[in-house]
């Protein structure tokens, strides 16, 4: 059954055309790397995420690896303390691992910012280690945080905000320390270390200040990235809508919504050939406003579409099956085609028809009965293979030109359709 013509395609359209302008203002925007507004912003970071468990969550899974290998410099450096480092690189591995699986398990929107905490967490560890130990061999930790920087820099590339937090904590908490122990050397070695803690923390700050430039690099190319990409499945989608739309135009009447007259003849086609294979009845009710030209001369053209308008939503209203059709056949005639459907059950749906009309109360004034009415001619086969469709829609012709030669407003069936 074709349902009536709505606005819904049209609307689906006009959104996806308006998120396509938006997607097109967004990418030529001047500031590409600043927030989406917030739907956008929304989706942004749900490709981003996924983006991020697809390509770089196998490299925070080694990272863990890694930092977690460097017991070994603990327990060969560590001395007394040795013990108590590999315990923290064990047990903030372990929780930093069941964390990072469950945040990828719930698909959870604070992954990645979670991932600069655990970032920073681990260089912060490595701070505090080098507080732990005595003498030259603590700088040599200090090299360790170079590597947690790097990796910050390669896993928060597309996010700004989490590369600048993370590295800036890390970096706070080692100035902090350094400045709260105020280390004194005890040699000239180390007093030679100590008096390149300053070109230590500049080259720091300068790793930081070049991964911030490859974070808003990365970010543009990602969110650029992302709008294009969006809106080429946007634009596909229009496409598809648009083929819809062309479809349902070339089957659809403009004034009424339902099915037009090519469209009931594909369907009467496949409905006679499907009752033909098994066997099946096939009625058809053709449907004529009656007296509709004198009711277009006295009430105008316009009142004459409406009546139109409703008579076809009546019409539509009594076809519930997949298999019915209702269409209007030219002009003011309509036809329904019901499939399984033997004599008498489409005689009484006719006069069903023919009351629901009536039931509209519409005036005419240029009729004998003051309302607009229906005649109605009613034809059904059980279709064998020894006759055509075009035999059954002369049929119910025959059937309707009868039913206005007894004057109108009646239901007459074709003498050929007797049920057995």
């Amino acid at each position: 059954m074709l349902a009536p013509a709505t606005s819904s395609g049209t609307n689906t359209l006009r959104s996806v055309e308006q998120q396509i302008n938006q997607l097109q203002t967004l990418r030529h925007r001047r500031r590409p790397f600043l927030p989406f507004p917030t739907p956008w912003e929304q989706a942004y970071l749900q490709h981003r995420q996924q983006r991020f468990l697809e390509v770089d969550f196998a490299m925070m899974l080694i990272g863990m690896v890694l930092y977690l290998s460097f017991a070994w410099a603990d327990w060969v450096f560590g001395g007394d303390q040795s013990m108590w480092m590999i315990a923290v690189r064990a047990m903030l591995t372990l929780a930093l691992l069941l964390l990072a699986l469950h945040l990828r398990q719930q698909q959870s929107a604070r992954l990645i910012p979670m991932t600069a905490i655990g970032i920073a967490l681990v260089g912060c560890s490595i701070v505090a280690f080098t507080t732990q130990l005595e003498g030259s061999i603590r700088f040599a930790y200090h090299i360790g945080i170079i590597p947690v920087q790097v990796f910050a820099m390669v896993l928060l590339r597309n996010s700004v905000r989490s590369f600048l937090t993370c590295s800036l904590a890390m970096l706070g908490v080692y100035i902090f320390t350094a400045w709260w122990l105020d280390e004194q050397a005890s040699n000239a070695v180390e007093a030679a270390l100590l008096s390149l803690r300053p070109l230590f923390i500049l080259f720091w700050l300068l790793l930081i200040i070049l991964g911030t430039y490859l974070a808003l690099a990365m970010e543009r190319v990602s969110r650029l990235e992302f709008v294009q990409n969006r809106a080429l499945e946007l634009e596909a989608q229009r496409q598809q809508h648009l083929v819809e739309q062309l479809h349902q135009l070339s089957i659809t009447d403009g004034l009424t919504g339902i099915a037009n007259r090519r469209q009931f003849e594909l369907r009467l086609q496949e409905e006679w050939q499907r009752a033909r294979r098994y066997g099946q009845w096939l009625s058809l009710l053709m449907i004529d406003v009656d007296d509709f030209k004198a009711f277009n001369d006295t009430l105008g053209h316009p009142s004459g579409d409406a009546a139109l308008r409703q008579v076809a939503a009546q019409l539509h209203s009594v076809c519930q099956r997949s298999g019915d059709v209702c269409a209007r056949y030219g002009g003011e005639e309509f036809v329904l085609l019901l499939a399984d459907t033997p004599a008498e059950a489409a005689h009484a749906l006719a006069e069903r028809v023919r009351q629901l009309v009536l039931a509209l109360d519409i005036c005419h004034p240029a009729s004998k009965r003051a309302w607009l009415s229906v005649s109605v001619g009613v034809a059904s086969r059980q279709v064998d293979g020894s006759d055509s469709a075009a035999a059954l829609l002369r049929q119910a012709d025959q059937a309707l030109y009868q039913a206005k030669r007894q004057g109108r407003n009646q239901v007459c069936l074709a003498a050929s359709s007797v049920s057995s």
